[in-house]
């Protein structure tokens, strides 16, 4: 722990997905609590954005829970993405670490939303019965 603000979580509701925002930091001492409060906050939500712009510190544990949270989303069929702008604190340990190649990372909570309530595009098959 570097000394900062232990991690606070906060979630809202929005039409269609659910944003969560993570502050302060996340490490082996809060890591767990944080993890248990994301997932009693966010319930059976399918659509979940983790805002980390505001997040100062994460060590392996938090890395740990992000790939919790991740796996337990696709395991419900849900979509899990992340905020993390280019100038958050946190970027660099999160590319160091991969996460960006694992999950997806938006600049903005706006974008990150607007990506998991957009419907997805029709499939090939669907393009065709429609011509």
């Amino acid at each position: 722990m570097t000394g900062g603000e232990i991690g606070r979580l906060l979630v809202e509701r929005r039409p269609g997905a659910v944003l969560a925002t993570i502050t302060g930091e996340i490490d082996l001492s809060n890591a767990g609590q944080l993890e248990d409060a994301f997932a009693s906050a966010v319930g059976d939500a399918t659509a979940v954005v983790l805002d980390l712009s505001g997040l100062e510190y994460i060590d392996s544990a938090g890395l740990a829970v992000l790939s919790r949270l991740s796996r337990r989303m696709t395991d419900r069929g849900g979509a899990l993405r992340l905020v993390v702008p280019d100038t958050a604190t946190v970027r660099r340990t999160l590319t160091i670490a991969g996460v960006d190649a694992v999950l997806p990372v938006d600049p903005t909570a706006e974008e990150a939303l607007a990506a998991v309530t957009e419907p997805p595009p029709p499939s090939q098959a669907e393009q065709v019965d429609r011509a």
